[in-house]
């Protein structure tokens, strides 16, 4: 039987990116011998140097002393650092790039698709770099102000399109994405499952669907506890469909 919980989650998907020795760090890469150190603080009060191990691998982490989180961790306030919030990162526990940065999905092939646009984006993104080319660089701040309209509106105002530095309806914005990674979905056998994102914008989010219903069953006569339940029902049963 299922409960209705209250609970917050995020699309959480791990992708195996490989990497090459050489191929971004100009300084020390993947595959070099580890540089000597002497005299590295650590957070038990001491100090090392690489002489004082003899291990074929050595793990080192670095922690900013002065973030918040790092204290929070010292403090015992929060487990480790995945509970950290993140758009996108490589796991600390897998050979793996991490991404949550998508909301969670109540339908079952929109989680399909989502994951099948984000390994297609790494593809792309992989196969620049493999040509000697790289995605053009934005500044964060117009990167943040897209990601507070997407926040604020969904696709329902429009987001920038950066390189021309208007606002631009969703849609152009999703057409141009899909054309760059058509090449990979292809390559890697998911074209359909791609395309079918533009599905999600056609019928919209999980959150237009959740805001229709609860307006429908007030515009029907329901009061707002009976409106919020018939919402969990559609949630629940939107969840279930295609397991």
């Amino acid at each position: 039987m299922m409960r209705r919980l209250r609970m917050v989650a995020a699309l959480l998907l791990f992708v195996a990116v490989p990497v090459g020795a050489g191929q971004y760090n100009d300084i020390i890469s993947i595959g070099d011998s580890m540089p000597s150190f002497s005299g590295l603080p650590a957070t038990d009060g001491g100090s090392y140097s690489s002489s004082d191990f003899d291990a074929d691998v050595l793990v080192l982490v670095s922690l900013a002393n002065h973030c918040p989180w790092v204290r929070g961790m010292d403090a015992g306030l929060i487990e480790d650092s995945t509970r950290i919030w993140w758009d996108i990162r490589p796991s600390a526990k897998f050979p793996t790039l991490e991404t949550r940065v998508m909301d969670v999905c109540t339908r079952l092939d929109d989680t399909v698709a989502l994951a099948a646009l984000l390994v297609c984006i790494l593809r792309m993104l992989y196969r620049l770099r493999r040509a000697n080319q790289r995605w053009r660089i934005y500044t964060p701040m117009l990167i943040r102000e897209n990601r507070w309209r997407a926040m604020r509106y969904s696709f329902d105002e429009g987001l920038i399109d950066l390189a021309k530095g208007v606002v631009v309806p969703f849609e152009d914005l999703l057409d141009e994405l899909l054309s760059l990674v058509a090449e990979d979905a292809e390559a890697l056998g998911c074209t359909e499952e791609v395309n079918s994102v533009r599905h999600i914008h056609q019928r919209g989010t999980s959150a237009h669907r959740q805001l229709k219903k609860y307006e429908l069953e007030r515009a029907a006569g329901a009061d707002e506890d009976q409106a919020l339940r018939a919402v969990v029902d559609k949630l629940i049963k939107d969840t279930a469909e295609g397991l």
